[in-house]
């Protein structure tokens, strides 16, 4: 669905990134008042990690189904990684895919 880069670190676990597909904004600090009211409001502080319905709606369309969506989405949860960042949002350190797979799993459900 977009560009990601995964950044091998034995050290500390893999690390993906990614632009606008998931993203994590519960945790920001740097984030003031106003702008907490209204990532709350488009749902994007409701989880650790999640999937915009902005971005969703316009992968539907240019994908064609919700069922090409996910299989692009499993595909990139297909490779290794610990930590994620996304170009929006903050650095999830641990047990990043695990909520990644929730996220799709909550916008995209199999049944």
């Amino acid at each position: 669905p977009e560009c990601a880069l995964i950044i091998l670190q034995d050290y500390v676990g893999n690390l993906l990134v990614t632009a606008e597909a998931i993203q994590a904004h519960r945790d920001n600090p740097y984030i003031n008042v106003a702008a907490r009211t209204q990532l709350s409001a488009r749902g994007l502080m409701s989880r650790d990690v999640v999937i915009p319905s902005g971005w969703l709606k316009a992968m539907q369309t240019a994908k064609g189904s919700k069922e090409a969506l996910r299989n692009d989405l499993q595909a990139l949860l297909r490779l290794d990684f610990e930590r994620m960042v996304s170009s929006t949002g903050v650095m999830i350190h641990e047990q990043a895919k695990e909520k990644a797979v929730c996220a799709v799993e909550w916008n995209l459900p199999v049944w």
